[in-house]
């Protein structure tokens, strides 16, 4: 599997449990103005109920790990490349 081929299954893969969790949460991961607001700290665990706050922490988590894997996305097949990879998920 080339690095390419990689990096879309694994954003893929990515993308539909962050999309699945913001739901059950109650927020739209598929705009970028939510996820930026669970990165920057605009919502706490203590902000859900206390069934959805276990879900809202690995949701955050998975944000994290998104942006980590696109770090290592471009540092692995350049920036080019992993545009185009990006191109084609989720989560713009």
């Amino acid at each position: 599997m080339s690095g390419l081929e990689h990096f879309d299954r694994e954003l893929a893969e990515l993308d539909q449990q962050i999309v699945r969790l913001g739901a059950l949460c109650g927020l739209d991961t598929t705009q970028q103005a939510s996820i930026t607001a669970i990165l920057g700290g605009a919502f706490k665990p203590e902000d859900f109920a206390p069934d959805q706050r276990k879900t809202f922490l690995l949701l955050k988590g998975l944000l994290s790990l998104r942006c980590y894997v696109e770090k290592h996305c471009v540092d692995e097949i350049g920036a080019s490349q992993c545009m185009e990879v990006l191109e084609n998920t989720l989560l713009k």
